[in-house]
C-alpha cells in the first residue's frame, strides 16, 4: 500500500548548505528532508489519516519524488497511465490524479525535476487497493448517525415542555420487550413513520421535496445533483414496482415486508408512501479549499468529490433552516457522485445519513423536520453492488424505521463480528458488510440497485421473525436467526 498524501500546494525555494533542503508539513514547523532531488521543494501536505504528524523521511521522499514524477531516468509522466504522475509499479496502481497539470521543469545537479504550479490541489498516492476489485480505492463506504439536533428558541423564550405539541412526519409508537444479561427485562420504545400495522388497513402518503445539490470544487469542476433527478423520480423510491411485498415503492415494500405476518393478518392495505417529490430549485454550493477536492477514478475515470462532513452538515442544516419546508414532509438532498471524509480525505467516504431538525414554533409548537441526505453515483466506484440509488434506498428505509433518530434497540454486531456495533434501530447499517447488498430492479426503462434490509425481528430478536417468509431481511439470503448478542 504507497503512501498517501493530499498536496495543497508548493512552490520552489532556496534553502541555506547548512539545513539542507526543507519541508513544510501543514501545522507543522521546517522539517529537514535529506533528498537532493528534491532541494528547493516546500510541500504543504497533509500525511494520510495523521495531519499532526510528520511521516518518515523515506515515505516524504517517496510522495515527493514518486507521485511528483521526479524520476532518475528523466520520465516525468507515465505512459501507462496517461495524465498520472507516477504509478506504483508493484501494485501496477496510479499513485496520483493529475489531470491537466501545468508543470514546470527545473534543472539541479544535471537532474530535471517536476513542479505543480502552486495552488494546484490532487490526491497523491491512492492506496493499491484501486485494484479493479475495489473500484476507485477512495475509501470504505459506510453510513453515518446525526442526532436529532435541537436549535435554540427563537428570542431564547422557554417553552412549556408540559403542553408541547410536536409537529413532523405521520408517525407512530410501539415497545417491545427485551432480557438482558442478568435477567432484567427491559421495555424498548420506538417510533416509525406512518400508522400503526397492529390497528389495521390505513394508507399515509408523506410530501416529499428533492432539493438537489451543486458542489462546485476549488479546480473548478462542478458536481450537481440536478442531473440525477429525473432518475431518480422514476426510481423504486418513488415508483412502484413488483416487490416481494406487492407493487409499491421501496420504503412501503421493506416496511410491510418487516411487519408482514401482521399485515397479512391484520391490515392487508396497510402502506406508507412517498408522495411524488416537488423538485426545489438547485442549491449550489462552493466546496472550500480546505473542505474538500474533487478527483479522477483510477479505475472507473468518473468524477468523484470528496467533502469534509463537518463543513457538508453544517450546509445542510443551513439549506433546511433557510428553505424551511414544511415539518410534515420528508426534504431528500440529493448530490451526484459525493462522499464525506473525516477529517481527511483519506478517512472516506459517507455515502448517506437521516437525522432530523427540531426548532420551536408557533403556539407552544415544536417542529421536528426529519431528512434525508444521498449520493446518488456511478457504476464500481466502490467495487460493489453500490451505485445509482442504494444509497438513497439505504437512507430511506430507515427513515421510515427510525425518522427521529431514537430508536434505541439491544445492542448488536456486525455480521462477522462478534463485537458491538450499534444499539440504533438502522435497518440498512446491518446489511453493510455483505458484497451482494444490493439487489436489481429494472423500472421505466433503468436499472436501479436498491439495498436489503434487516427486518424488525432481527433487532428485537423474535424468534420466529414476524417478517416476509419468516425472514430477517427483505431479500432473506443474509441471516437466518435474528442478531446475536455482543
Amino acid at each position: 500500500m504507497t503512501s498517501t498524501w493530499l498536496l495543497r500546494s508548493f512552490e520552489i525555494r532556496r534553502t541555506d548548505r547548512l539545513n539542507g533542503p526543507i519541508c513544510q508539513a501543514k501545522y507543522l514547523s521546517k522539517v529537514p528532508v535529506s533528498s537532493p532531488t528534491i532541494e528547493g521543494i516546500l510541500l504543504l501536505a497533509e500525511s494520510a489519516g495523521q495531519p499532526s504528524r510528520v511521516a518518515p523521511q523515506a515515505s516524504l521522499r517517496r510522495a515527493l519524488v514518486g507521485s511528483l514524477g521526479i524520476r532518475d531516468d528523466n520520465q516525468e509522466v507515465s505512459p501507462e497511465h496517461p495524465g498520472v504522475a507516477h504509478v506504483d509499479h508493484k501494485s501496477g496502481s496510479p499513485m496520483g490524479v493529475a489531470r491537466s497539470v501545468k508543470k514546470k521543469i527545473l534543472t539541479q545537479g544535471g537532474r530535471r525535476l517536476i513542479a505543480t504550479a502552486v495552488g494546484l490541489q490532487l490526491l497523491v498516492g491512492v492506496p493499491s487497493a484501486s485494484a479493479a476489485g475495489d473500484g476507485d480505492g477512495i475509501g470504505k463506504p459506510i453510513y453515518t448517525v446525526q442526532p436529532l439536533k435541537t436549535l435554540p428558541p427563537a428570542g431564547g423564550v422557554l417553552r412549556t415542555t408540559a403542553t408541547l405539541k410536536i409537529v413532523t412526519v405521520p408517525t407512530w409508537s410501539g415497545k417491545f420487550s427485551y432480557k438482558l444479561a442478568g435477567g432484567l427485562v427491559r421495555q424498548f420504545p420506538y417510533t416509525m413513520v406512518g400508522t400503526s400495522p397492529f390497528q389495521g388497513s390505513a394508507t399515509t402518503v408523506v410530501p416529499t421535496e428533492i432539493i438537489p445539490i451543486s458542489l462546485t470544487f476549488s479546480n473548478g469542476v462542478t458536481l450537481d445533483g440536478a442531473s440525477r433527478v429525473l432518475l431518480t423520480v422514476a426510481s423504486p423510491i418513488f415508483s412502484s414496482f413488483a416487490s416481494q411485498a406487492g407493487t409499491t415503492q421501496f420504503g412501503d415494500a421493506v416496511t410491510r415486508g418487516s411487519f408482514h405476518s401482521v399485515v397479512e393478518s391484520k391490515s392487508p392495505d396497510w402502506h406508507v408512501l412517498l408522495g411524488q417529490p416537488t423538485v426545489l430549485p438547485t442549491q449550489n454550493l462552493t466546496v472550500p479549499s480546505d473542505a474538500g477536492i474533487q478527483i479522477t477514478g483510477s479505475q472507473t475515470g468518473m468524477p468523484i468529490g470528496l467533502v469534509d462532513i463537518a463543513w457538508f452538515s453544517a450546509e445542510l442544516q443551513r439549506l433546511l433552516t433557510t428553505i424551511n419546508p414544511s415539518p410534515r414532509s420528508l426534504p431528500i438532498f440529493l448530490t451526484y457522485n459525493s462522499f464525506l471524509f473525516f477529517g481527511n480525505p483519506t478517512n472516506c467516504c459517507a455515502l448517506g445519513f437521516h437525522s432530523a431538525l427540531a426548532s420551536s414554533g408557533s403556539d407552544n409548537t415544536e417542529n421536528i423536520h426529519t431528512f434525508v441526505w444521498a449520493s446518488y453515483s456511478d457504476p464500481s466506484i466502490f467495487g460493489r453492488q453500490i451505485e445509482d440509488i442504494t444509497a438513497l434506498s439505504h437512507e430511506v428505509a430507515e427513515w421510515y424505521s427510525d425518522p427521529l433518530v431514537n430508536n434505541a434497540v439491544p445492542a448488536w454486531p456486525k455480521p462477522g463480528s462478534s463485537a458491538c456495533f450499534s444499539n440504533i434501530l438502522e435497518v440498512g447499517d446491518a446489511i453493510e458488510p455483505f458484497p451482494n447488498l444490493s439487489f436489481r430492479v429494472v423500472l421505466n426503462g433503468n436499472e436501479y440497485h436498491p439495498q436489503d434490509v434487516a427486518f424488525f425481528s432481527w433487532f428485537t430478536r423474535q424468534v420466529p421473525s414476524i417478517g416476509l417468509k419468516g425472514r430477517y431481511s427483505y431479500r432473506g439470503d443474509k441471516f437466518t436467526a435474528p442478531a446475536p448478542g455482543c
